[in-house]
């Protein structure tokens, strides 16, 4: 065969022959390159059995912690319950405490302070409050509800002399009346005969 035939034939199968050495050299460089690059990318990707691990990992954790906490909970599920009412009572008994200081005004608090002699009203409300302005703004039925929560039943003309009593000479029979009326599920009225008397329905805590 010719060398010029077979020159032919080998660059039918690889190309130009001889093939430059620059041409050789980039495809070899672009070659590595990619391989390189396949290897660079299955060492970062994360596989999907490893996602799927790490989530069962952090599943079986949650779910122990979940036991964990449950049972702890349990433990002091009788302790909070018991906060919660404290609290509760502590609450009703405050805003109790703010009504009877409006409705004793500040002469009746004053005489309170000097029969107390364990100093509980100081050591409870201190001179924290202003008197004048909580008499200023209690309602005239929290006022009453005050008032019948001792005394069980009254009559209107009863009412108003203690409340003349403590100092709000200014409330009227039909001020009480109407405060009454105003509030059917706090008040009931009792009739004996020609008078009548008003009352609490329930007794608040």
């Amino acid at each position: 065969m010719k060398p010029s035939s077979i020159k032919t034939s080998l660059d039918s199968i690889l190309g130009p022959f001889p093939v430059k050495a620059e041409i050789v050299i980039s495809e070899a460089t672009k070659f590595l390159t990619r391989c390189c690059l396949v290897v660079r990318f299955s060492s970062v990707m994360t596989m999907p059995r490893d996602v799927f691990k790490a989530l069962e990992s952090n599943f079986r954790q949650d779910c122990s912690r979940l036991e964990d906490i449950r049972s702890e909970m349990e433990k002091l599920r009788g302790s909070y319950n018991r906060f919660i009412e404290l609290r509760q009572e502590m609450e009703n008994r405050h805003s109790r405490v703010l009504r009877i200081i409006g409705l004793l005004g500040t002469e009746g608090i004053e005489i309170a302070k000097s029969n107390d002699r364990e100093d509980v009203i100081d050591t409870a409300i201190g001179g924290q409050f202003n008197v004048k302005q909580l008499r200023e703004n209690l309602p005239l039925w929290q006022a009453l509800q005050e008032y019948l929560r001792v005394v069980s039943k009254a009559s209107v003309e009863e009412i108003r002399a203690f409340l003349e009593k403590v100092g709000m000479e200014d409330v009227s029979r039909q001020a009480i009346e109407s405060a009454v009326r105003a509030h059917p599920r706090v008040f009931q009225t009792i009739k004996k005969g020609k008078e009548r008397y008003f009352s609490l329905r329930e007794i608040a805590p």
